[in-house]
């Protein structure tokens, strides 16, 4: 005897359902693990600042009370970050749409 089917399996929208919501879980993982390894980056040099300073750097802003960590990190490291973050976003856009326009 075949065992019926459990309720949310028989709309006709279940499967898409769980599709949309991994999807948007994927994103969310991939726009926190974008964020860390930036902030990584902040803190990877040969100034050999800790993550701790990294962030209290960030948090206190480009005003900050250490003046030589919020140079390191506002002025010298974030301009270079932000344009890897820019030009990756802009190739993956740019494969994107040569993907689109040649039907592959």
């Amino acid at each position: 005897m075949i065992a019926p089917k459990h309720y949310s399996d028989t709309r006709p929208d279940a499967g898409y359902q769980k599709l949309a919501l991994w999807r948007i879980c994927a994103v969310a993982l991939s726009f926190g693990l974008l964020v860390w390894f930036v902030i990584l980056d902040l803190g990877i040099g040969p100034s050999n600042m800790s993550l701790a300073s990294v962030l209290d750097t960030l948090i206190a802003g480009p005003n900050g009370a250490d003046k030589a960590a919020t140079t390191i990190i506002w002025y010298l490291r974030m301009p270079q970050s932000l344009m890897g973050v820019i030009v990756g976003a802009c190739l993956g856009i740019a494969g994107l749409q040569m993907q689109t326009i040649l039907d592959n």
